[in-house]
């Protein structure tokens, strides 16, 4: 199974993530590496377990996230809405106080089914949106 250096296209991260997100939000207290798309993928990922990440190639480049993904994440102008203060970038644009993502990770912690479901829903629109706005750009 790969796990490091997974080449893909901006279009089959944003693929995966909608996948991926899609099922969270049938299983908000799930685990995201208990997705069964990273086996069909033949990825057994380390974490981040996301394929964004795994596009920019962000973990094996510098094995610590941080804003260096922030150029090339193709979900940056999703995650840039939720918030107002670059600094808050500083340990990656999906890990600011008020995101989807890190208010999913405290409600599954809390086992706060419902509130996750809906973060992970906004994060499955976001990807969507993205992957349309990508497909038009590209003229597909």
């Amino acid at each position: 199974m790969k796990t490091k250096n997974i080449k893909m296209t901006k279009r089959e991260s944003l693929e995966i993530v909608v996948s991926l997100w899609r099922w969270i939000e049938r299983n908000p207290l799930g685990r995201k590496k208990e997705w069964p798309g990273w086996e069909k993928l033949l990825m057994e990922p380390d974490d981040p377990y996301c394929a964004c990440c795994f596009y920019v190639d962000y973990r094996d480049e510098v094995n610590k996230f941080g804003a260096d993904c922030i150029p090339d994440c193709p979900m940056i102008g999703f995650w840039w809405g939720f918030t107002r203060d670059p600094v808050d970038f500083d340990d990656g644009p999906c890990l600011t106080k008020g995101s989807p993502f890190t208010l999913w990770r405290k409600a599954k912690r809390e086992g706060d089914e419902k509130t996750a479901k809906r973060c992970a829903g906004t994060i499955r629109r976001g990807a969507e949106k993205a992957l349309k706005e990508l497909k038009e750009k590209q003229g597909k």
